[in-house]
């Protein structure tokens, strides 16, 4: 049968998986939101350096001006165009990140600097408590979890934005296809 020690300790091994665990998901989140980022940054040039390409042709520009499917590819583009940008936007907003809290930290000691509470603990060990301990992994793994809820609601409207991009690019090149084939 286990003593109360070893429960001790197993309950802070619990709450040490748990603050890692969500620390971990918190930098996969921050990851995401970088690549992300990239990707729609990326679709993004080329899409506009197409239609760049496109406009300085003299030819093309005129075909496609006076194309019935004008108005459709200028939407699209645009629609690609703003929805790329939201994506980025929202990867970046995920991407942001607020001050970082380490759990457990060393409680501080009133009238004491950093190092001064350290010593403190170090001296007395009896006065730093595994209920110390235990609920700054918990606050620590609460705040880490607010903080991946908002990086995913963030990267799920990126992402959707990035859908929309990735469907409107397409409609731009099925409609060039149609305009410049016979």
């Amino acid at each position: 049968m286990a003593t109360d020690d070893e429960k001790v300790e197993e309950i802070l091994d619990h709450l040490q998986k748990e603050y890692d665990l969500t620390a971990a998901r918190r930098n996969t989140l921050t990851g995401q939101a970088t690549n992300l980022t990239g990707f729609a940054g990326i679709i993004d040039a080329i899409l506009i350096a197409l239609l760049i390409g496109i406009s300085m042709d003299g030819a093309m520009r005129e075909m496609i001006t006076r194309s019935s499917f004008y108005p459709a590819l200028f939407a699209s583009a645009l629609i690609g165009f703003v929805s790329y940008s939201i994506a980025v936007v929202f990867a970046l907003l995920a991407y942001w990140e607020t001050k970082w809290i380490p759990a457990p930290t060393i409680p501080a000691i009133e009238n004491q600097d950093d190092m001064g509470s350290v010593v403190f603990f170090l001296n007395n060990p009896q006065q730093y408590s595994s209920v110390i301990a235990a609920l700054q992994l918990k606050r620590g793994s609460e705040y880490n979890a607010t903080i991946n809820a908002t990086k995913y609601k963030l990267l799920n409207i990126a992402q959707a934005a990035l859908m929309v991009g990735i469907v409107a690019t397409a409609a731009v090149g099925l409609t060039l296809l149609r305009i410049v084939s016979p």
